[in-house]
């Protein structure tokens, strides 16, 4: 009588006969027990957790589970790098490519190369968001170093490009052009654009003019915030262009102090450079690069077509003599749907280094007021 069992599987009811089994010739049993013997001296190496045995095709491990093997073994892997940390690693590298090219500028135009402390840098952040900050004429990164440090330790990640022609000496200052500051400022923005999705610029005096001529006339977009601090529309001093061109016929450069010797003047107040910090040497002016920056009010001087819509802040002082505050007031309404304001007063005494510590004793009022700009939900 036939014996049989039923179990379930996963597929369904299956039907098993349970009847003893026929007893294989001998020669069988002697050949399977032969190709056993085979089998297991050709994979000799045991596998911890798991057991090995050969196919036609390849050698399989079957975990100690059960489960079914995957086709293929993989070897362990380290873990992936977070996209922005590799991001963060492409633009420095970018970056420092783009410097050896301007330092080659430098060397076949003057001869002088800026310092490591004067050229362009870049500071990863924590937040996922970056600022591009932008120095103003005769200057460099060393001069936003405060700005750069207020900005880091808000997890900002910030990138300070070096306008060719600045940050060594007034031949390298007099030999550079308009498009050159232009074509550095723009390329720091597109690195920058290249790795975030929230691209910020904070620019300073003549940094503020190249950025704002780029949004306003040239239609720049994928800036998700701008500010501009004493921004560089025009001239404080009215009769600066008679007095460059006067100079120009004598040399073309000469130091700071020496106008002050000869005019009786102090050029920090009426120009738009950096005062040296303590201990510093004064600065020198450069006349060929000084009538370039006049030229540049030329910019603003044209009708605005259609005012840019991102959330703008400026700010400005009474005491700074460098710039037309008035004009400047004027254009930032005109260019900008909804431009934000601080104003120093003449009580504040503060001059063009609104962004300086050394030089504004309310520059924790300015660190304060651009960070409510770049947190603030946009309109």
């Amino acid at each position: 009588m036939k014996s049989q069992t039923t179990f379930k599987s996963v597929s369904g009811v299956k039907t098993v006969d349970t009847r003893s089994p026929k007893k294989a010739p001998s020669l069988v049993l002697a050949l399977t027990a032969l190709l056993f013997l085979n089998v297991a001296c050709s994979d000799p190496f045991p596998v911890s957790g798991s057991f090995r045995y050969k196919s036609l095709s390849s050698t399989v491990v079957i975990p100690d589970d059960g489960l079914p093997p995957d086709d293929q073994t993989e070897e362990p892997t380290e873990p992936a790098e977070p996209p922005a940390l590799v991001c963060d690693r492409e633009l420095a590298s970018k970056l420092e490519l783009s410097t050896q090219v301007q330092m080659n500028w430098y060397a076949t135009h003057g001869g002088r190369i800026p310092t490591p402390a004067n050229r362009a840098r870049f500071i990863p952040g924590t937040n996922g968001r970056i600022i591009v900050l932008v120095h103003g004429f005769l200057s460099s990164p060393l001069w936003m170093g405060d700005l750069a440090e207020s900005f880091s330790k808000e997890g900002f990640s910030v990138l300070m490009p070096l306008m060719t022609g600045y940050g060594a000496g007034p031949k390298e200052a007099n030999a550079s052009t308009i498009e050159d500051w232009r074509a550095s400022v723009i390329e720091a923005v597109e690195l920058a654009k290249g790795c975030y999705s929230d691209v910020n610029v904070v620019a300073h005096s003549l940094g503020a003019a190249i950025i704002t001529d780029e949004l306003v006339n040239r239609g720049r977009t994928g800036i998700s915030r701008v500010a501009l601090i004493a921004p560089y529309f025009r001239t404080g001093y009215s009769n600066l262009s008679v007095m460059t061109e006067a100079l120009r016929l004598t040399t073309d450069d000469l130091s700071v102090e020496g106008i002050e010797d000869a005019t009786g003047i102090d050029p920090y107040e009426y120009l738009p450079i950096e005062r040296p910090y303590p201990g510093e040497p004064d600065a020198f002016l450069p006349l060929v690069a000084l009538d370039r920056l006049i030229d540049m009010a030329g910019l603003f001087e044209q009708p605005v077509q259609k005012r840019v819509s991102i959330p703008m802040f400026y700010a400005l002082s009474h005491e700074d003599s460098a710039i037309n505050n008035q004009f400047a007031g004027r254009y930032a309404t005109m260019a900008f749907t909804s431009p934000d304001l601080l104003y120093y007063p003449r009580a504040a005494r503060v001059g063009h280094g609104i962004h300086r510590r050394v030089e504004n004793r309310y520059y924790d009022v300015l660190v304060e007021r651009l960070l409510q700009h770049l947190n603030a939900q946009a309109p």
